[in-house]
């Protein structure tokens, strides 16, 4: 066994054992764990022999977490890569928040599957239960059982050669099948969110002074599909740009054919959106009710000293931006600061000194990515 291999057997109860691992580690599980398996993972594969408890995978970047028995609720919660299999069942809120990476469930999940999605992958081989991808932004959710869909997302039960082929190769490789069913295809707006992934990974400033918002909405969309893409579109230019300027808002109402009143009012109503140019790393700390009660108003008010600035502001060397959110979906974990997209949970006034001097001394450029989409006050009452 290498020195970053690991086996634990009898470890009921064990829990967030991926916090302060080697991402290149292997961990065994010979047993049933407690909440928060493979919270924060950023590389290092977990397998777990028995169930798991509430949130396993919360806020997971990469690397894999394999759960051979059943999950508890929350399982996937804003995970932003990585892949999580669960072989058994899960409860309710499977990928909630989910920004990127994969989510397998080879059982029956209760109810509320992927709920506020932006991005990547839900397979389910049994059944979903009501609300499959209820407030779904973006990414992709297969299903093969019985489930209740929204209208607002698009239904496929017919998949192509190439869904087919991934599936088979994806479950494959976890020692899974298809089951001898077809899956369904559940997509919020496929072409336009791969057309802006697309653009995102050309990785040139080409679409900064001409975002491709032609490419939104000559690709044969109606112009009602085109218009509910506007949060999409306003996300791919502040990712280039790194803020949203004025003359883009006016840009995009024009050619999408949208007031300019509504442009703005979605504009200013997600804070993950700026009108003004933001500093080189962006730091977004969570004020809802389960982070506040553990303390980030002290973190907040630690790294507003330290920086010198107060949330919306901007320090004068545009090092760093400072926003404080209603909720980024990741409870279990706070407090919760999430610095240029890479969550730190479990945050104290102790641990913001050494977070904000390693990004200080950091000489590396830092590459922009999709900012986090705050959930809005209303969306919460829904939790």
């Amino acid at each position: 066994m290498s020195a970053d291999d690991k086996s634990v057997r009898n470890a009921s109860g064990l829990s967030n054992i991926a916090v302060g691992i080697s991402k290149n580690a292997r961990v065994t599980i010979g047993s049933d764990v407690s909440d928060l398996i493979g919270a924060l993972n950023d590389g290092a594969t977990i397998q777990v022999e028995g169930s798991a408890g509430k949130y396993a995978a919360d806020g997971m970047t990469g690397g894999e977490v394999i759960i051979n028995g059943d999950a508890d609720d929350g399982a996937g919660t804003a995970m932003c890569g990585g892949t999580l299999v669960i072989r058994g069942n899960a409860r309710n809120n499977v990928g909630q928040f989910l920004k990127g990476g994969t989510i397998i469930v080879g059982g029956n999940v209760r109810h509320h599957v992927g709920t506020f999605m932006i991005a990547g992958t839900i397979i389910i081989r049994g059944d979903a239960g009501r609300e499959l991808g209820s407030s779904m932004i973006g990414g992709t959710i297969y299903v093969q059982g019985n489930h209740e869909t929204l209208s607002a997302n698009l239904l496929q039960t017919e998949l192509a050669e190439e869904d087919v082929e991934f599936l088979e190769k994806l479950l494959a490789k976890y020692h899974l099948n298809l089951n001898g069913r077809k899956f369904a295809k559940i997509v919020t707006r496929p072409k336009t969110m791969t057309m802006i992934q697309d653009n995102m990974n050309v990785g040139t400033m080409e679409y900064a002074n001409e975002v491709a918002i032609d490419r939104h909405k000559h690709k044969g969309f109606l112009p009602d599909v085109v218009k509910s893409n506007l949060i999409s579109i306003l996300h791919d230019i502040q990712a280039k740009c790194g803020y949203v300027p004025e003359a883009k808002i006016r840009d995009v109402a024009q050619k999408l054919e949208i007031p300019l009143v509504d442009v703005y009012g979605v504009v200013t109503f997600y804070k993950s959106f700026s009108l003004a140019p933001r500093g080189r790393h962006s730091i977004t700390v969570c004020e809802g009710t389960a982070c506040h009660v553990r303390s980030s108003p002290r973190v907040l008010q630690r790294i507003s000293e330290i920086l010198q600035i107060e949330p919306g502001e901007t320090t004068e060397d545009q090092q760093f931006s400072l926003e404080a959110v209603n909720c980024l979906g990741c409870c279990a974990l706070g407090p919760m600061v999430v610095v240029d997209g890479k969550h730190h949970g479990l945050m104290n006034t102790a641990k913001v000194d050494a977070l904000l001097r390693n990004y200080r001394n950091a000489k590396h450029k830092v590459t922009r990515t999709i900012p986090q989409l705050e959930v809005p006050v209303q969306e919460q009452l829904i939790r």
